[in-house]
């Protein structure tokens, strides 16, 4: 919803400003203060109140409240972000399929956390077709699973293979039929 109250035709920069003056409890005298010095006068007391707490008919939406989830979404992201990245720094046997999994499974995590069942069992009841939709996506999903732990499972197969012949073979050097054995599990690699 693009909202065109008085405040919401500030400057994106400046509006961040002031939401973050909103932020840390400065007081309506406060802001109209800053909004002055900044050249933007005519802003009032009750634009601010509105910014804060939104209009009754817009059912406690507001520029402010929008900001918060704005602001809250890009911390979480920058979280999932950063944990995906640490666990690819680690490289403790995680790859970067690992990391967008969990990333992936992160965000449904969320999409669950804010589930609403009776919503959903409304929608199933309005349009019937979707159920086998919900179940499909998550035998997809499982499926998806189980072939990566499966290929995961013959990777590890491969390097304990390539690992045993290179210490047979650590005081006569390499044969031709190991170099294309292992040439051949890199490729599936």
């Amino acid at each position: 919803m693009r909202r065109h109250s008085k405040i919401a035709q500030l400057p994106a920069p400046l509006r961040e400003e002031l939401n973050l003056l909103i932020e840390d409890n400065a007081d309506s005298a406060k802001i109209i203060s800053f909004l002055n010095a900044r050249g933007f006068p005519g802003i009032s007391k009750g634009n601010i109140h509105s910014w804060i707490h939104g209009y009754a008919k817009d059912q406690g939406s507001s520029g402010y409240k929008d900001w918060l989830q704005q602001k809250q979404a890009i911390e979480d992201l920058c979280a999932r972000q950063e944990f995906a990245l640490d666990l690819l720094r680690q490289n403790e046997g995680h790859t970067i399929h690992d990391a967008a999994r969990l990333l992936a499974a992160s965000q449904l995590a969320d999409v669950i956390r804010d589930f609403d069942v009776q919503s959903l069992k409304q929608a199933l009841a309005d349009q019937p077709e979707y159920y086998g939709r919900v179940v499909n996506a998550l035998t997809k999903l499982s499926r998806d699973n189980l072939e990566y732990e499966q290929y995961r499972f013959r990777v590890a197969q491969q390097k304990a293979r390539i690992e045993a012949e290179l210490n047979r073979a650590s005081g006569g050097g390499l044969t031709q039929e190991t170099i294309r054995q292992i040439e051949a599990a890199l490729h599936l690699l």
